[in-house]
């Protein structure tokens, strides 16, 4: 099926098996534009009740992990880098 998501179309495959097959599996990462965008999901995901864990430093920006219906991992990263938040210029 397809859900819109803002301009973005997703398109969802059903497949037990493999989504057993695939559980604790990073198998969608997803890229937003800020720290702040990033908070966004959060706020979302906690709306919709579905888990997820803090948002965290990573090598360049920030990340989030949070897990689907399946016990699979959907991460969200940002584009922009914290060194670049960090800039008074």
């Amino acid at each position: 099926s397809y859900h819109p998501i803002g301009d973005l179309r997703l398109a969802l495959r059903e497949d037990p098996a493999r989504a057993a097959a695939l559980a604790g599996f990073d198998v969608l990462a997803l890229a937003v534009e800020t720290r702040a965008d990033l908070e966004k999901v959060v706020a979302r995901l906690d709306e919709l009740g579905l888990p997820h864990g803090p948002i965290i430093t990573a090598t360049m920006g920030w990340l989030l992990a949070a897990t689907g219906p399946d016990d699979q991992q959907v991460r969200f990263y940002t584009n922009q880098r914290h060194d670049a938040a960090r800039r008074t210029d």
